[in-house]
């Protein structure tokens, strides 16, 4: 423990001396100077952790149900109208999942035409520029040698 004055042990805030608590105070002090009992704790209740974790082993009977703790966990049987409520459902989300995926497709191949067409427009900027560049070292390279040659 790092040795601390006592003056030092609080933080020094405006209203301090208002909100010590005395008995909070004596406790610090107590610990900090070693004279806190052995057994203190005692009296004072604690919260109960139990070191042994319950394992439950899940059976199944003949009938293909499953048991756990002795109660029987039955399985959902459903009319011929529940069946078909249910198969409408689960097509209504495939077929949202698929609409989803076809508009996910048409996204990508929009974004990837309008791609194309901006690397072609730079592919044509590029050898158009390049073509300038020619021509202005070919005018260069004639007025040099106009230069030269008076």
């Amino acid at each position: 423990m790092i040795p601390v004055t006592e003056e030092n042990m609080y933080p020094q805030w405006s209203n301090a001396e208002e909100d010590k608590d005395p008995a909070l105070d004596n406790l610090i002090k107590d610990i900090i100077h070693n004279r806190l009992a052995l057994d203190a704790w005692k009296g004072v209740l604690a919260f109960g952790v139990s070191k042994n974790k319950r394992k439950v082993k899940a059976t199944v009977d003949e009938e293909g149900s499953i048991t756990r703790k002795g109660k029987k966990i039955k399985k959902a049987e459903f009319s011929g109208e529940e069946r078909v409520k249910i198969q409408k459902e689960d097509e209504k989300i495939v077929s949202e999942d698929i609409q989803v995926d076809k508009d996910d497709k048409k996204g990508f191949s929009d974004i990837l035409l309008m791609m194309e067409k901006m690397n072609g427009s730079i592919v044509d900027k590029g050898k158009n520029l390049s073509s300038r560049i020619d021509d202005l070292e070919n005018t260069f390279d004639s007025r040099i040698v106009a230069i030269k040659s008076r």
